[in-house]
C-alpha cells in the first residue's frame, strides 16, 4: 500500500490535476490508509488560479474536486498523520477557493460555489465546519479563511433550502453551529 501512495503522490505533482488527486485521495481514504507523502503532495495542486484573475467560472468537475479533497482531510487519521500545523494550511488554502479575494471582489466566491452540485453544498458546510473546529488552536480564535468559507457555502444553501432532504439540513445546521455568533449577524 505504501508504494502504491509514492506512485499515487508522483502522479498528482507531476499532473498536477485536482480531480485524479481528489480520486487517488479517495481511494487510499476508502482504504483507511491515509498516506503522507499523498497528503503532502496536495499542495503542488493549482488552487490559486481558480480564485484570483477574475475567475468566475472555473472548468467543470475542478471545483467539485476541491470540495472533495476539503471533505477528504476530516476523514479519520488525516490530522494524525498531518499534524495540525500541516492540516490547517492545505485546509485554508483549499478552502480560499469558496471566499472572496484579498482585492474586495465581493460575489466572486458566490458564483463559483453555485457552479457546485446542490447536494454537495451541505456537506462540504459541514466539512469546513469540522476541519475549522478540528484546528482550533486553544486561545486562538477559528481560521479566518474556514470560517468565511462556511458562510459563503451556507449562503449559497439558502437559496434552495426549500427543496432540502432531512440529512442536509442536519449538515447544515450542524456546520453553521461552528461559526462564531459574531460573524452570522448579516
Amino acid at each position: 500500500l505504501t508504494e502504491r501512495a509514492l506512485e499515487a503522490a508522483q502522479q498528482v505533482r507531476t499532473h498536477r490535476d485536482l480531480p485524479m488527486a481528489a480520486d487517488l485521495l479517495w481511494v487510499f481514504l476508502t482504504a483507511k490508509a491515509p498516506d503522507l507523502s499523498l497528503l503532502k503532495s496536495l499542495e503542488v495542486l493549482p488552487v490559486e488560479n481558480l480564485q484570483g484573475d477574475g475567475q468566475d467560472n472555473a472548468p467543470l468537475g475542478l471545483l467539485d474536486a476541491v470540495a472533495a479533497i476539503l471533505c477528504g482531510l476530516t476523514q479519520p487519521g488525516v490530522l494524525e498523520v498531518l499534524g495540525h500545523d500541516q492540516l490547517r494550511k492545505l485546509a485554508e488554502r483549499f478552502a480560499a477557493v469558496f471566499t472572496d479575494d484579498s482585492q474586495g471582489q465581493r460575489g466572486r466566491a458566490q458564483s463559483r460555489i453555485a457552479q457546485l452540485p446542490h447536494a454537495t453544498l451541505p456537506r462540504l458546510a459541514l466539512a469546513l465546519a469540522h476541519l475549522a473546529q478540528g484546528l482550533e488552536i486553544k486561545g486562538e480564535s477559528n481560521s479566518t479563511v474556514l470560517v468565511s468559507a462556511i458562510e459563503a457555502v451556507a449562503a449559497a444553501c439558502f437559496s434552495w433550502l426549500r427543496r432540502c432532504g432531512t440529512e442536509e439540513l442536519v449538515d447544515l445546521s450542524v456546520a453553521l453551529a461552528a461559526v462564531p455568533s459574531s460573524t452570522c449577524q448579516e
